[in-house]
């Protein structure tokens, strides 16, 4: 095109947004992406490094390559001084390592914005959802009890109370727990926002893979 055409020739902060944004109208993330990381080094100005870090990670979203998300972010925020475009990073650096099950990176992520930016936009949200994971792995052990143990239904629900993020506006807003008829467990979530999600709980993996955000 002649937006990538003019890139080639004399590369400019202006012409890789807009290029960016007529790829991602398409749906053409590869070349959406090579607008961003046309403004990825270090030595691009302050603001146009940030706008590109974080449309990197907007591709990845778009595409539902969580995976990507995490291994960008562990390159990339090393090379960022204290900030709130650093704390926005590792918050959704967390949610990346939420979705691909890495629980314990996922706790020291959201740690680190409580305490390296404890007055942030995120760090209220970032705060419930600690509270959320580390119920969510209370609760994994709780189901490793097995069918030879039965699930305490009131350890349980204490536990997942704990999971109800009213800060969050696509946080729990409460449960129901029901039992089913092998001796599982349903748990129906009420999100603050949209439909009820119902699960069925038998198995530490049922937790991992269909518990919601």
């Amino acid at each position: 095109s002649r937006i990538q055409h003019e890139m080639e020739e004399a590369p400019s902060p202006a012409l890789a947004r807009h290029g960016y944004a007529m790829a991602l109208r398409l749906g053409d993330y590869p070349t959406a992406v090579r607008y961003c990381e046309s403004l990825l080094p270090e030595t691009c100005g302050a603001e146009d490094r940030a706008w590109a870090l974080e449309q990197r990670c907007v591709c990845y979203v778009r595409q539902g390559d969580w995976a990507g998300v995490k291994a960008f972010l562990e390159r990339q925020l090393p090379t960022l001084p204290k900030s709130e475009l650093r704390t926005g990073l590792q918050f959704l650096l967390a949610k990346a390592c939420t979705r691909e099950g890495r629980t314990d990176q996922a706790e020291a992520c959201y740690r680190q914005v409580l305490t390296e930016n404890p007055d942030s936009q995120v760090a209220e949200v970032a705060e419930a959802r600690l509270g959320a994971l580390k119920a969510t792995m209370a609760l994994s052990v709780i189901l490793t009890q097995g069918p030879a143990a039965p699930v305490d239904p009131q350890r349980l629900c204490r536990a997942l109370s704990q999971m109800v993020s009213p800060l969050s506006p696509d946080g729990l807003a409460g449960f129901r727990v029901t039992r089913t008829d092998k001796d599982g467990l349903t748990v129906t979530f009420l999100k603050a926002t949209g439909q009820p999600q119902e699960i069925t709980l038998a198995t530490v993996a049922d937790l991992e893979t269909k518990a919601p955000d």
